[in-house]
């Protein structure tokens, strides 16, 4: 498959992003190859540029989406306990933290404008790095109270500003042993509030985000029924 045509003005962000990836060692550039994706360039909110592999139209197709089952959002927070004191971790780059072995490596090659580059970690795009990662993640912080993982989220609720140093501890003791780096920029690491899975929390319980409010009130008034589901739709989720 031929690498796809990217926007001009993100050209060279894609190969700074690239360069980056390969220095960081999650791609190697490789001079030949039986299988590639193109990719899709991804511009996230701090305006950084995520690659993503375009595996719907590849590997998707012979995968299964469905070998770890995702916690869903109303379950993970009824079984939150009451705490007073609260902290987030964000794993930096999530999915790509994880190594794979060489044949998914070579089934994830993407080919760019320059050329193609083998994926040495877990992509963002196949269709099962979300329940691998998940299942990673429970696994690894598994038998910890009061710690919830969610994707590239850790929650940790805790009584008292001790209790919650100790786990904090016995968290970062795992990452560190698993190899799994934070962005410390995203982190909260002690507060009596925290924003998660689009709730804030806090010692009086579980309230709507006040940004998802917010985005609600200014939202344009629905003028038909489709476009009412959609809004609803998009409020439940």
């Amino acid at each position: 498959m031929n690498a796809r045509r990217v926007p001009f003005a993100l050209k060279d962000r894609i190969s700074e992003e690239l360069d980056r990836l390969v220095e960081q060692g999650i791609l190697e550039p490789v001079q030949h190859t039986t299988w590639t994706t193109p990719i899709v360039p991804v511009i996230k909110n701090d305006g950084s540029i995520r690659i993503c592999g375009d595996y719907k139209c590849t590997v998707n197709i012979a995968l299964r989406k469905d070998l770890y089952q995702i916690p869903a959002v109303n379950d993970i927070l009824a079984t939150l306990k009451k705490g007073r004191i609260f902290a987030k971790l964000d794993l930096a780059q999530a999915y790509q933290q994880l190594e794979v072995d060489e044949a998914s490596a070579e089934l994830q090659t993407i080919i760019t404008h320059k050329g193609a580059f083998k994926a040495k970690r877990l992509q963002f795009g196949i269709a099962s790095a979300p329940g691998i990662f998940q299942c990673f993640m429970d696994s690894l912080l598994s038998n910890l109270e009061g710690v919830v993982p969610y994707f590239d989220d850790v929650l940790i609720v805790a009584e008292s500003q001790h209790e919650l140093l100790e786990v904090l501890r016995r968290v970062f003791d795992r990452l560190r042993d698993a190899g799994i780096r934070l962005n410390r920029e995203k982190c909260v690491f002690v507060s009596n509030s925290v924003e998660f899975l689009g709730y804030r929390i806090d010692a009086e319980g579980i309230h709507p985000s006040e940004k998802k409010v917010e985005a609600i009130h200014k939202a344009p008034r629905p003028r038909d029924k489709t476009r009412t589901r959609k809004e609803r739709y998009g409020c439940v989720a």
